[in-house]
């Protein structure tokens, strides 16, 4: 009900005052959780015409083309949005996945390690950092970077994955299948 109600709020601003990116920002939010990417793009890439230096609908766009595997988009969105926003450490943690995506290995650890930089408590960066890190062969920081996210956010199931596919990378298979068990464990305990 409540995304209806904000729904017909941003489409009554848009109506007020068509030239106004937030609203279609804020609808292309709505439309990507629902599922519908073609018109959260369309929303967004409104909202980016209209305003090509709100940072925070270049991420959201970004988002979106990685979703649609356009990486090298996604990755011009999130590097607009950092022009705009050179603090925004999200824009940094995206745009380190979208590198990673098209092979770019050390770029995306640059990425994800700035995303830390300015917000080093980002469980979500230390995720995808130990993701690349793994990814490049680099095992044992992998490791501290995926543990340091289970820590921040101790119910993350997607670190506990990685932690998991970390340690079955080199060959610690009964390490893996705990991680494993431990994931299971926490989805299973937060659905009671």
């Amino acid at each position: 009900f409540r995304r209806v109600l904000f729904r017909s709020h941003y489409r009554l601003s848009i109506a007020l005052r068509p030239d106004f990116a937030q609203p279609h920002n804020n609808l292309s939010i709505l439309h990507k959780r629902k599922g519908n990417l073609e018109e959260a793009r369309a929303h967004c890439e409104r909202a980016v015409a209209l305003d090509p230096g709100f940072a925070e609908a270049q991420n959201n766009l970004g988002n979106i083309l990685c979703e649609e595997e356009r990486f090298e988009e996604a990755k011009t969105c999130y590097e607009r949005a950092l022009i705009a926003k050179p603090d925004f450490a999200e824009a940094y943690n995206h745009l380190g996945v979208a590198l990673r995506d098209l092979g770019r290995l050390d770029e995306a650890v640059t990425c994800h390690e700035r995303a830390l930089t300015l917000n080093p408590d980002y469980a979500e960066a230390h995720n995808n950092l130990g993701i690349v890190l793994r990814d490049a062969g680099r095992f044992c920081e992998a490791e501290v970077s995926l543990l340091r996210a289970l820590e921040l956010k101790p119910g993350y199931a997607e670190a506990y994955v990685n932690l998991g596919n970390n340690e079955r990378s080199q060959g610690r298979l009964e390490q893996a299948i705990r991680s494993e068990e431990r994931r299971v464990g926490k989805e299973c305990r937060s659905r009671w």
